[in-house]
C-alpha cells in the first residue's frame, strides 16, 4: 500500500487584534477552561493552517494544570494532547483549532512533543492554555 502524501498546514501569523470573543455563545477567549474540552477526549478537532489546509488530530489526553497557576491568573491552566499521523506536517507553531461548539479558536500554539513506547504511532502535539 502506498504511504499517503504528506498535509503540510503553513501557521498563522499574529494577527494585529487577537479576537476575545468565540462562537455565537460569545464565549471569552480568556474564560476557556478545561471543561470546554473534557468531553471531546476520543473525538477530533480540526487544525487550520493558513493556507487553508486542514488537519484532524484526536483529543487523546487533557488536564488542569493547578500547580502552574499564579496570583492573580483569570484562569486554571490546562493542557490538550493530540494525536495524527505523521504525514502530518505542521510547519510552524501557531494554528486555527476548530472546536466543534465554539468554532475556529485562532492562534493557537500547537508543540510536537515525545510519543511513548506505549502508545500508538504517529505525531503527538500538545496544546497549551495558560
Amino acid at each position: 500500500m502506498p504511504e499517503a502524501p504528506p498535509v503540510v498546514l503553513h501557521a498563522i501569523s499574529a494577527p494585529e487584534e487577537l479576537t476575545e470573543v468565540l462562537g455565537e455563545d460569545g464565549i471569552m477567549r480568556s474564560d476557556l477552561s478545561y471543561e470546554h474540552f473534557a468531553g471531546l477526549v476520543g473525538s477530533h478537532l480540526e487544525v487550520i493552517g493558513s493556507n487553508n489546509a486542514t488537519a484532524l488530530l484526536e483529543v487523546v489526553e487533557g488536564a488542569e494544570k493547578p500547580r502552574s497557576s499564579y496570583p492573580g491568573q483569570k484562569r486554571m491552566p490546562f493542557h490538550l494532547i493530540l494525536h495524527g499521523p505523521e504525514t502530518v506536517v505542521l510547519n510552524g507553531h501557531h494554528f486555527g483549532l476548530r472546536h466543534p461548539q465554539l468554532g475556529v479558536i485562532p492562534y493557537v500554539l500547537l508543540t510536537r512533543t515525545i510519543a511513548y513506547p506505549d502508545q500508538p504511532p504517529g505525531a503527538y502535539y500538545q496544546v497549551i492554555f495558560c
